[in-house]
């Protein structure tokens, strides 16, 4: 299992970041510049066991990624799960840490590609990168 964690502390109150970013409409918002990632279906307003189907392009491919809510405790994290998608397995952990004027936004990632051996090649030289690219 692969886990990549990172943090960003934003001038804004809490309970306005976490609406932000519990909306998967706002998902395009905080996605790289030139990054392809549509929100193809999503059940709101999200609670635990919505489902969110999201197309994302990579190259000449566009996998479809069906995630859930799988924990939700308002004001303070979320926690979505591949249900179906390119990984073996996803979960993706948002945390909301009030820091005086600001909140820090913390996000870790528990990640698994399929396919053994060439899954690990492929994770190092592309995936990898990829996810860390993101969540610049």
């Amino acid at each position: 299992m692969e886990y990549f964690k990172t943090s960003v502390s934003v001038r804004a109150p809490l309970d306005t970041l976490f609406d932000f970013f519990i909306d998967p409409r706002n998902l395009k918002k905080v996605s790289p510049p030139g990054s392809i990632l549509e929100v193809d279906h999503a059940e709101l307003p999200l609670r635990v066991g919505s489902r969110i189907r999201v197309r994302f392009r990579v190259g000449l491919m566009a996998p479809r990624w069906e995630l859930s809510i799988q924990s939700l405790k308002r004001g303070d994290r979320f926690i979505d799960w591949q249900e179906r998608g390119p990984f073996r397995e996803w979960r993706h952990t948002h945390l909301f840490v009030r820091n005086g004027n600001a909140t820090t936004v913390v996000d870790m990632v528990e990640y698994e590609v399929p396919l053994g051996f060439l899954g690990a090649i492929v994770n190092r030289a592309f995936i990898r990168p990829a996810i860390e690219n993101y969540f610049r």
